[in-house]
């Protein structure tokens, strides 16, 4: 999960703490020879009063510290630039990768090489693998225990990544990051199966690329994802709600062993705080956890997707749900009927009706 504020994390809405805010090298050294620690101080406390693992993601450049004054912009802070440039002179940028890995040591237990490099479009793709690179190369050396993170790669850039890791890219990782926000015009979480090649697809384009470069056996985690990332593109309170469900559902059941939801109080993206969608997500985690997935989601050529779950105690339960409406489906020896809120779902003789919002259909063995 990720959060915009410290205060809203707790056990219930996370399971492990992605990146926080303000705590990329700009917002840590504002000024040369300046360093302000407490951000992300506060970040890496939190995750550790409640149990969790954290996350750091490398993005950005000080002002001061930059090559091409052209590549900066205000950030979320007034009085701090973030620029997307190399920096002027290289050995500042192992400073700062060397004092937060020592600080941290031990402390933050994985590292991604950078977010969204495909956007940084004044860094050349070289010049990002040397950043990379180097960061890596000092990670490794002060902190070994530390699991290094891929930077974020896109299925509807794998262009990029393919470029990337064909500069020299390093591929001593040991996780592969995606990033899983939907587009606009395809704005639902099948985009994530591997098996959808339509537009806005996001993992199959990346898949040859992964292979390509022997990337593809190397745990796969989306460290960010919800519906697109344009505020209010999903405006509907019960579809951000059904897009949850099925986004937890097919990202598990698509290999990724880790998915990061963007964010649980952020003000338009994704918000699950205080939300249909955030009752959404605790109803479809608890479903989820124990579990193991025996059949992955797949649709069938009625239209309809079916996974199925076994408990922890062995019991069967299958998550249903159709983007066509009026489909209905057959629940046979199904016990119990539950939507997405954690209420019985009515049905007609043996027959339910389905919608994008999954129904889960718990049997006796």
């Amino acid at each position: 999960m990720t959060h915009i504020n410290t205060s809203s994390v707790n056990v219930d809405n996370t399971g492990s703490l992605a990146k926080g805010t303000f705590i990329n090298w700009p917002y840590i050294q504002a000024k040369p020879q300046s360093y302000s620690w407490s951000n992300l101080d506060a970040w890496v406390s939190t995750a550790e009063r409640l149990g969790f693992d954290f996350y750091y993601s490398f993005k950005a450049v000080p002002a001061w510290a930059a090559r091409d004054q052209s590549a900066c912009e205000p950030s979320s802070l007034p009085a701090i630039m973030r620029c997307a440039s190399m920096p002027r002179d290289i050995a500042l940028f192992d400073e700062f990768v060397t004092r937060l890995v020592t600080r941290y040591k031990g402390r933050i237990k994985f590292y991604e090489l950078w977010n969204e490099p495909e956007y940084d479009l004044k860094i050349a793709v070289q010049d990002m693998v040397e950043l990379t690179n180097r960061a890596h190369d000092i990670i490794r050396r002060i902190d070994p225990a530390a699991k290094i993170i891929t930077p974020s790669l896109n299925g509807r850039h794998a262009d990029y990544a393919d470029r990337y890791f064909a500069a020299g890219g390093t591929r001593d990782v040991d996780v592969v990051s995606l990033h899983t926000y939907t587009g606009t015009q395809t704005n639902y979480p099948e985009t994530i199966d591997p098996g959808y090649r339509g537009p806005g697809a996001l993992v199959a384009p990346i898949l040859p690329v992964l292979r390509k470069y022997g990337l593809d056996q190397k745990p796969l985690w989306s460290t960010e994802g919800a519906w697109s990332d344009r505020p209010n593109s999903l405006p509907d309170p019960q579809d951000q709600a059904a897009f949850v469900a099925r986004a937890l559902l097919l990202h598990w059941s698509s290999g990724f062993s880790r998915f990061y939801w963007y964010a649980y109080d952020h003000s338009s993206i994704g918000t699950l705080r205080n939300t249909p969608a955030g009752r959404a997500y605790s109803v479809t985690k608890r479903w989820m956890l124990g579990a193991t997935m025996v059949q992955p989601c797949r649709r069938d050529s009625s239209e309809i997707w079916r996974c199925e779950l076994r408990s922890a105690t062995g019991t069967r339960v299958v998550a249903a749900w159709s983007l066509k409406d009026g489909l209905r489906l057959n629940i046979g020896s199904a016990k119990t009927i539950s939507n997405i809120f954690g209420g019985e779902v009515a049905t007609v003789g043996r027959v339910v009706e389905l919608s994008k919002a999954p129904v889960f259909l718990k049997f006796d063995q």
